[in-house]
């Protein structure tokens, strides 16, 4: 059974380790539920301003489905694998009739969701006006929604999403097995087949944002996808929607990714001068003239370890094209920290640490409370992006530095 969790890409992000400040939900769930067709569907009048004074009610009638818990969930303004809470605006216990109705309120047009029990999920479009909900639990891909018709395009998007989503998953179980086994040339048919779904997903997402005739559902596609990445997409959709959405928190998000405003992005990187493990000073702003990727890892971190292959690969690969790393150890033991540079074959000499674990200074002008952290650092030693790794690393990396 899945859990209904607003986070839609955590199942293509990797984990992380954290200092126990801001802890990220490592679960990942889409709907499983409704027409797999993809297509977007065309509604005729639109606008993203709210019905009444935003309350509402949802009601309805899930049939066979005594006893069992449905909540109602209203989704926070969000960019994809940033870790944010859903508010659960209300919840019923169905009787023997499977009637149920809850009140709640919006203060903009946005998304939710119907949970039952844990086991189906409904994605819902909120924007004041009173849904009515009809559904069998032993047959819930066919549930009926009137009052919201952009609920249907919430309902064929996810949809299809979660097919992609479970073609990557299946390349990355044989990715495992493979490794298991020891059989390299598996290894790499796998993650050809993962890249090359990982490439349909984004593709699929990039595309929705651009043809549907929903604002609403444009600016939630495109905040799905890696300001970094997509950076002339999301210049263009902020254009595209101005005067139209700009009341909306999803367009003002949409905006401030656009303008680059996302952390440390376009700021000169904040220097770090630590020892390697000889003793000596090594210092970010000697590297000026490269493309570097700065990366806070540890021994320790089994996130960091399973990302270190797909580092050591892409440095192999443009390290003769203007690209190093500095690696940012916060590790606490000496030996730990050489046997895993050793272990893992980093085999860029740009290797630092305190020695410190998460009292380590230099991570505290970067705001780093987790780890794997990377940041992608230009010639100029400006920040041009932010935690990328696996897919997305490659990705902007073949950007700027070709194939």
């Amino acid at each position: 059974m899945q859990k209904a969790i607003f986070i839609i890409l955590l199942s293509l992000i990797t984990f992380s380790c954290n200092s126990g400040e801001n802890k990220k939900d490592d679960s990942a769930i889409l709907s499983e539920n409704g027409n797999e067709s993809g297509s977007v569907q065309k509604i005729s009048s639109y606008d993203l301003a709210l019905k009444g004074d935003g309350n509402f009610t949802v009601k309805g009638k899930i049939t066979g489905a005594a006893g069992k818990k449905v909540i109602l969930q209203i989704f926070p303004v969000f960019t994809a694998g940033r870790n944010q809470k859903v508010n659960n605006a209300g919840s019923v216990v169905l009787d023997e009739s499977g009637a149920f109705e809850i009140p709640a309120k919006v203060d903009h047009k946005t998304f939710g969701a119907l949970l039952i029990d844990n086991a189906h999920v409904a994605y819902l479009v909120l924007d004041g006006s009173d849904i009515q909900f009809t559904a069998d639990y032993n047959d819930f891909q066919n549930f009926r929604i009137e009052g919201s018709p952009e609920s249907a395009l919430i309902k064929d998007y996810f949809s299809h999403l979660l097919t992609m989503v479970n073609q990557i998953n299946e390349a990355r179980a044989a990715i495992q097995q493979a490794q298991k086994s020891g059989d390299k040339a598996a290894v790499e048919s796998a993650k050809a087949l993962e890249g090359k779904s990982i490439d349909a997903y984004f593709s699929y997402v990039k595309a929705y944002a651009d043809s549907s005739s929903s604002p609403l559902m444009a600016l939630f596609a495109t905040g799905m996808l890696e300001p970094s990445i997509y950076s002339d997409f999301f210049v263009e959709i902020s254009k595209r929607y101005k005067g139209i959405a700009d009341a909306s928190p999803y367009y003002q998000r949409i905006v401030k990714l656009a303008r680059g405003k996302n952390g440390l992005i376009g700021q000169i990187a904040p220097e770090i001068r630590l020892p390697n493990p000889d003793g000596d000073t090594m210092a970010l702003s000697d590297l000026r003239g490269k493309y570097v990727l700065l990366d806070f890892w540890a021994s320790w971190c089994g996130p960091c370890r399973r990302e270190n292959p797909n580092v050591v690969k892409l440095y192999k690969k443009y390290k003769d094209r203007n690209f190093t790393v500095f690696s940012v150890s916060l590790d606490k033991s000496k030996k730990s920290w050489v046997q895993a540079i050793e272990q893992d074959g980093l085999e860029w000499p740009n290797h630092v640490s305190e020695l410190a674990f998460w009292s380590t200074e230099a991570i505290k002008p970067y705001g780093v409370r987790s780890i794997p952290a990377t940041f992608l650092v230009d010639p100029e030693g400006r920040i041009i992006a932010k935690d990328l790794r696996g897919y997305m690393l490659e990705k902007k990396l073949e950007q700027l530095l070709g194939k």
